[in-house]
């Protein structure tokens, strides 16, 4: 394109009315030039649009120069940055202590003013809610820049200082709310902020976070997509909602009709017609990933990568020779849901962004948690699970195409038909039981809904047939501390107040030999669980996973994963639900079964394993690093903070080193360990 072509072209741009047609053919011009510097025609044309950062300083005019120096914000890094125009609003409002809901697009960008109001306002502490623990890990990752003045928090059992960042799903929120109580809360953000009215259980548990800690916090910062109009009961008392529809990229979409049977072929094709582009396909189920990466398996040469080669032989000998990643990776293919385990996702994602795989596969957990774009997007099914997905979902989900500085355009194939354009409120019309046993807002009733609730707290008094350990019950779930739902809580009543229910069977859950847990036998019928899969995982830290998978008869290592998850989260959940509640039926007869909760939690393994996970680091590993006494992993009296400043101190080449002396290292070992350290 010529000189004259691209004045031509600004020329007809600076003509066009309408803001974000303008941005958008801005957004595309700079995609065909693709130059390292801009004529300051262009520059000056990108500042007509709001998109500041896009604007090159060194060939900007002196005016369009202290306008760039206007906009540049510490972020806490070791250069400024230049927010666009929206950005820069939104955080001088919030410099201005303005509460604020925001909702904008995917590609706003709003992470940089999260780490820009730390930097600037300097509070003492702040509470960020995420969705999972992926995109907790990536906070911290990000955040990690503040260690030196903060003390950041995202695991349980953590002694808060004087000033602290808590990066923390809403479950462990939870456990923190008497510590932030008294420490005072300066910042309460809440990121994927519509997750609120979710119609799971994890829902109950965002909504008790955002009652209890709005009530306190100085100020507060939700974040959202693309939502129309938010009126909740609770939780936004004097909040300000932005609606941003301000795209920093450009979405080419392309229909192209197929049906069941082709679909895999058309995904192939797209794959073929952009080989040296990223490529993010959407599946809607964990089932669907496995059948469609088998497909492209076959289909897809290997890559010539020795990291890939690697990889591929330590998830043959760590996992399985027979899972769809084993096989796919070579071919430069991988996977992301939500049940693999931690360090596995982190890395598929690393390796996708640093470009060493060229296509992911990925179910919802691409709209729950994980930061990472392509230039080319495929929708292969418009749903999840079996359900059609809305358009506010079908936004989240192609904003994942196009990225700032990488993706000027970000192109979406459609291979079915996306839902019709509506707009999305959120708004609760009617609360129920759950919800106002335990939101602490004054909040308006319906005479039915009350009638209900009493209905429900004379159920748990039939059983307990005392109104003073009903109201202890009733406290203990105002306070988050039962999460399971009224019916469900009135179902454990049930089996622990059954004429033959001996309580004195709780005292053999501190016993190591599962055999004797008698209760756990009867009070996990019903959970779809069966007691004798609980035993054999119960020896975990001692056997790999294929021996583990060849004892349990499973081939599947999806089916190993559900397993895995049913016992770490739902038994355990279940269980210190439990506990809450047999101690105040109980009371001096009670006896605490943490042991039982504490095991379930961490599949029967130290703590410090699966923490480590969450760090990046794989559980394979660790039990080496514990095997050969080179850090004490195994010590559960050491907290997971001092357990990573003794890894600092050892350092990663010693680590390696001491690995391979050993002859403990396999080669992808070090790139995990890589990974580990750049997050600490």
């Amino acid at each position: 394109m010529t000189d004259d072509d691209i004045f031509n072209r600004c020329a007809d741009i600076f003509d066009i009315n309408d803001e974000s047609t303008q941005r958008d053919m801005t957004i595309k011009l700079l995609s065909e030039i693709n130059q390292e510097q801009y004529t300051p025609i262009i520059n000056h044309l990108i500042r007509q649009t709001g998109l500041y950062p896009y604007m090159k300083y060194e060939t900007s005019e002196w005016f369009d120069k202290i306008l760039i120096n206007n906009f540049m914000v510490d972020i806490g890094e070791k250069e400024p940055v230049v927010l666009h125009l929206k950005q820069s609003e939104i955080l001088k409002q919030l410099l201005e202590n303005k509460s604020l809901i925001l909702s904008a697009p995917t590609s706003f960008g709003k992470s940089f003013i999260i780490d820009a109001l730390i930097q600037l306002k300097k509070p003492k502490n702040v509470l960020i809610i995420v969705p999972t623990i992926s995109l907790m890990d990536e906070t911290r990752r990000r955040l990690r820049k503040f260690n030196d003045k903060y003390n950041i928090i995202t695991t349980s059992n953590i002694q808060p200082k004087e000033k602290n960042i808590f990066i923390l799903t809403q479950e462990r929120a939870i456990g923190y709310i008497d510590d932030i109580y008294n420490l005072g809360l300066d910042i309460f953000i809440v990121d994927e902020f519509y997750k609120i009215l979710s119609d799971d259980i994890r829902s109950l548990s965002l909504k008790v976070v955002v009652s209890k800690f709005s009530n306190i916090a100085k100020q507060k910062y939700y974040l959202c997509p693309n939502i129309n109009k938010i009126e909740l009961p609770f939780g936004t008392k004097n909040m300000k909602h932005i609606k941003i529809n301000f795209n920093t990229v450009y979405l080419e979409t392309k229909r192209i009709q197929c049906n069941q049977k082709t679909k895999n072929l058309n995904t192939l094709k797209i794959i073929k017609e952009n080989t040296n582009k990223q490529n993010l396909i959407y599946v809607n189920k964990q089932s669907v990933v496995n059948k469609l990466v088998l497909f492209l398996s076959n289909e897809i040469a290997d890559k010539k990568s020795q990291i890939l080669q690697n990889y591929k032989e330590w998830l043959n000998k760590h996992y399985s020779k027979s899972w769809s990643l084993s096989n796919a990776i070579q071919k430069g293919i991988c996977v992301h849901y939500g049940k693999i385990h931690r360090p596995i996702s982190q890395m598929n994602i690393k390796l996708f962004n640093d470009k060493e795989t060229s296509i992911i596969v990925c179910t919802t957990s691409l709209i729950e948690g994980v930061n990472t774009s392509a230039e080319n997007l495929v929708l292969y099914s418009n749903r999840i699970n079996n359900h059609k997905i809305d358009s506010f979902t079908y936004k989240n989900i192609i904003g994942r195409s196009g990225r700032m500085f990488k993706y000027f355009i970000g192109n979406v194939y459609l291979l079915e038909e996306a839902p019709k354009d509506e707009s999305k409120n959120l708004e609760i019309e009617k609360l129920d039981i759950d919800d106002i046993l335990r939101l602490d807002d004054y909040l308006e009733i319906s005479n039915d809904i009350l009638e209900k609730v009493d209905s429900k707290k004379e159920k748990i008094n039939s059983y307990v047939k005392d109104i003073d350990k009903t109201n202890k019950i009733l406290k203990l779930i105002k306070s988050g501390k039962i999460t399971s739902k009224i019916d469900d809580i009135v179902d454990i009543l049930e089996k622990l107040t059954a004429t033959g229910f001996k309580p004195n069977s709780f005292q053999y859950s501190n016993d190591n030999n599962i055999d004797k847990w008698g209760f756990f036998k009867k009070l996990i019928k019903g959970k779809q669980i069966s007691f004798e899969h609980v035993k054999i995982m119960s020896n975990f830290y001692n056997k790999t996973i294929p021996e583990l998978m060849e004892e349990l008869s499973i081939t599947d290592i999806s089916n190993f994963f559900d397993l895995e998850n049913k016992i770490t989260y739902e038994l355990s959940t279940y269980f210190s639900d439990i506990n809450e509640l047999q101690k105040v039926i109980f009371e001096n007869n009670s006896y605490d079964i943490s042991n039982c909760i504490y095991k379930l939690t961490n599949l029967f393994m130290p703590a410090n394993i699966l923490q480590l996970e969450e760090y990046g680091l794989p559980r394979v590993i660790s039990k080496k690093i514990n095997n050969i006494k080179l850090l004490p992993i195994d010590n559960d009296n050491i907290k997971i903070i001092e357990l990573i400043n003794q890894f600092k101190d050892i350092g990663k080449e010693n680590l390696i080193n001491k690995l391979n002396e050993n002859n403990l290292l396999d080669p992808f070992d070090i790139n995990f360990i890589e990974y580990f350290y750049d997050g600490i």
